[in-house]
């Protein structure tokens, strides 16, 4: 008869408490890094269309210049309606609406930046 031989087992190694947290923190370093990339890129909107409505203004289209501020000024809304980026849209479309002619929507936009300034302080 043949005999069988027994096989060792290998013991397992104890797990590391560093081991046991890799998973957690990669987690959370995934985590942090696409709140930071989406905080970094959620106002990139707002400066694409402040800059296009600064090159608008240059050439004198004001018509252009006030579309694209109008919507810089919805874009810093949607992020906090008491940012500064919103009374620096409003200044934009004041100075375009004078450019204008378009005194009352200057004097308005000139107001409600006032009201977001006061309310920040």
């Amino acid at each position: 008869m043949a005999t069988k031989r027994k096989k060792k087992r290998k013991k397992k190694p104890a797990k590391s408490p560093l081991r046991l947290l890799t998973a957690p923190l990669l987690i959370l370093a995934a985590a942090l890094l696409l709140w930071y990339a989406y905080a970094g890129f959620s106002d990139r909107h707002w400066h694409n269309y402040r800059e296009a409505g600064n090159r608008a203004y240059a050439r004198g289209n004001y018509a252009w210049a006030a579309k694209m501020y109008s919507k810089a000024l919805k874009e810093a809304r949607d992020l906090d309606p008491y940012d500064p980026r919103v009374v620096k849209s409003l200044v934009d479309l004041s100075k375009t609406y004078k450019a204008q002619n378009r005194n009352d929507l200057a004097n308005l936009a000139i107001a409600q930046a006032r009201k977001v300034r006061a309310h920040t302080k």
